[in-house]
């Protein structure tokens, strides 16, 4: 067993320390020497109350600790922490053994192990099962109701507009044709002919899902690549949208910093030059970036699937549920990580491997689904395909939530283009065909491979880091398009 021993920096801080070098407090936490500061846990020495340290008195010590910040903004009367004289103490020596000691009794044994576990299992379920907190309905006349958003809103492209709404939008907008314009909306980037060259572009923006902004920089980053890797292009250029939610200065700096500079380390790293942009003031942090590219001689669109062809996948699925658990604090740790990591993987090592396979066709699987992409993909081409459910990659924990109740705030509406496909009806609402409509952030490529060629194409992808690389279906000579679940 291991002593505590307190950070070499609080000797050379300036607070009173003890001749262990930890953080006198008095009995209300305070710092001895400094009256605004305050401290708890194995970091203090309780000048009128020395006790040994022990994770007992450091969780007693949490709930002044927190109350007497309160109070002290306040200019409230503190509270006054008084330690018990002694505590228990468990150590496990052994897979199933523990000693448990309290002043002069002890005592050792599977016992005590099973004990030392109950403990410590109800201690961690008071972290991960927290009570939701409840939001009141706004008042609205019972007309209205139906329309009202739900108050939790997802970010990512869970934060997308339904396909529907933007495709009657679209199907409004006075557009201008030009000749110059070799690939306009409905595919994934725009291709624009300049002269005796042409450049690929497209946009994206979103706002945060995740905490963390650097790591949400270089997801972004990665999504914003991931229309021209679908395509074959090149990306060279990006400009950005940012927008800060406003605070002090500094506060703003910070993640303004952050978050852009997640962003340049993955457009470095891809040879992607940031430019300029735009930053503003908002309720929230998000970001948006425009990168532009070179159009490769012939560009993979979403028109070029034939028959027998097999669909490839390039990642697994599941981002939109696992971020809304997230929010809702229902998701997993080790979940969420994997989520993140699989976002914040590139798309370019699996884009020039689809074309080395011969892929005829090419989209990236974000904010309509699964199943939406590859509706685009069957309408583009005029054909039908057998989607097989189970062959289909999902992150772990996905299932999970969805069959509770989780779901992101896009997927009613995501799921409207079920329809497209024959589904068993004893599955249509079951969390395997829910999943195929769960919007992605930095999802996979989706791409149609010559039967012959998918099988090491696989094997490639695999190699090179997309593990969950699979087959999910095949293109047919059939008029309607199913979802196989077999």
């Amino acid at each position: 067993v291991t002593g505590v021993e307190a950070p070499k920096w609080l000797a050379e801080s300036g607070f009173a320390v003890d001749h262990n070098g930890v953080i006198r407090v008095d009995r209300s936490l305070r710092s001895a020497s400094h009256p605004n500061v305050f401290a708890a846990g194995d970091v203090v020495d309780l000048i009128d109350q020395p006790r040994p340290k022990s994770g007992v008195f450091a969780v007693r010590e949490g709930p002044v600790l927190a109350d007497n910040l309160r109070r002290f903004v306040l200019s409230k009367r503190l509270r006054q922490y008084r330690a018990q004289r002694r505590a228990l103490a468990l150590i496990r020596v052994g897979r199933r053994s523990a000693v448990a000691s309290r002043g002069a009794w002890s005592m050792r044994g599977r016992r005590m192990g099973a004990w030392k576990h109950w403990i410590d299992r109800r201690f961690m379920r008071r972290f991960n099962q927290l009570p939701m907190m409840t939001v009141p309905e706004p008042e609205l006349a019972p007309s209205l109701r139906a329309d009202a958003p739900s108050a939790m809103r997802c970010g990512g492209c869970g934060a997308k507009l339904g396909a529907d709404l933007l495709a009657r939008v679209l199907g409004q907008l006075p557009i201008q044709a030009s000749p110059d314009i070799r690939q306009g909306i409905g595919d994934d980037a725009a291709i624009v002919e300049l002269g005796s060259s042409s450049i690929v572009t497209s946009c994206d923006s979103f706002r945060a899902m995740i905490s963390d902004p650097y790591r949400f920089g270089r997801i972004a980053a990665h999504h914003a690549m991931n229309d021209l890797f679908a395509m074959g292009a090149v990306p060279r250029i990006a400009l950005a949208i940012a927008t800060v939610p406003a605070m002090a200065d500094a506060m703003m700096e910070d993640d303004l910093l952050q978050m852009m500079t997640g962003a340049v380390s993955v457009f470095s790293s891809h040879g992607v030059s940031l430019v300029g942009g735009h930053s503003a003031e908002a309720s929230e942090l998000s970001i948006g970036f425009t990168v532009t590219g070179a159009a490769p001689n012939e560009p993979l669109l979403k028109s070029g699937m034939q028959v027998g062809d097999h669909l490839v996948l390039s990642k697994p699925i599941g981002t939109g549920v696992v971020l809304a658990g997230a929010m809702q604090g229902k998701t997993a740790a080790r979940d969420l990580m994997t989520s993140i990591e699989m976002m914040d993987q590139s798309n370019a090592l699996a884009a020039g491997i689809l074309r080395d396979h011969g892929a005829t066709a090419c989209t990236d699987v974000t904010g309509f689904g699964l199943l939406g992409h590859l509706g685009e993909m069957m309408r583009a081409s005029g054909r039908a395909v057998v989607l097989d459910a189970f062959a289909v990659p999902v992150l772990g924990g996905a299932n999970a939530l969805m069959e509770g109740g989780v779901e992101s705030s896009l997927q009613q509406n995501n799921e409207q283009v079920t329809k497209d496909f024959v589904v068993p009806e004893k599955h249509v609402h079951t969390p395997l065909v829910r999943l195929l409509a769960d919007p992605q952030t930095a999802g996979g490529l989706l791409a149609s491979v010559p039967r012959d060629n998918s099988a090491s194409c696989i094997v490639a992808l695999a190699q090179h880091g997309y593990v969950q690389a699979h087959v999910v279906g095949m293109v047919t000579e059939e008029t309607m398009s199913r979802i196989r679940i077999t």
